[in-house]
């Protein structure tokens, strides 16, 4: 219990302070720079705890169900973050309008489902003390694909000059972009730790 409240402070604060930066960018580098920072440490957070939590499974003896059902979950928490960073962003008028945005937060959510779905499906399966094997297989075909897909996504980013647009008023996507290359980070570390379970 105090796990989940300290996550979802964790997510409240980043929010709170990722939109006052994004709004105070206009005539101060600093907030983007500020803003940089703040998704960059959001994301190390949920990493790291993410991976806490998975190793302090794993070493109580967690079912595979119970480990595949964590990895998810965490995951699907970053993709809800960014999602919700995003529509609140340009939903609310933050920013000026980036017409790619409702695509990109519609798509985070969509996939932010999908893995709490798997999730409680997992759970479920835990519950009754029988090992789903295809929803399992599943799991990890899904962190594989993130993997791959963040990591390629970190990439695309940088090498095409986006983490840069905070430095150039006239680009209203710095703050996506922020959320999504510190979040695809965060994703595909957990996705990365969460293949080393047996299995």
């Amino acid at each position: 219990m105090l796990a989940m409240m300290i996550w979802m402070l964790a997510i409240a604060v980043s929010l709170v302070l990722l939109i006052v930066t994004a709004a105070g960018r206009p005539g101060s580098v600093v907030m983007g720079y500020a803003h940089l920072a703040i998704a960059a440490a959001s994301c190390v957070f949920f990493a790291a705890w993410a991976i806490k939590a998975l190793k302090a499974a794993a070493a109580g003896k967690a079912s595979r169900s119970t480990l595949a059902a964590h990895s998810a979950r965490y995951i699907g928490a970053v993709w809800g973050w960014a999602a919700l960073v995003t529509f609140l962003t340009y939903g609310l008028g933050i920013m000026p309008v980036w017409r790619e945005w409702k695509a990109h937060a519609l798509a985070m959510a969509a996939i932010t489902v999908v893995c709490l779905g798997v999730a409680a499906i997992l759970d479920k399966s835990d519950a009754r003390a029988q090992e789903d094997e295809t929803m399992l297989k599943l799991s990890r075909y899904l962190a594989i694909g993130q993997l791959v897909a963040m990591v390629l996504v970190m990439i695309g980013l940088t090498v095409d000059g986006h983490m840069s647009r905070f430095l150039i008023e006239r680009f209203t996507d710095w703050p996506a972009k922020h959320v999504m290359f510190f979040g695809a980070m965060a994703i595909a570390v957990i996705s990365a730790a969460s293949l080393k379970r047996p299995g």
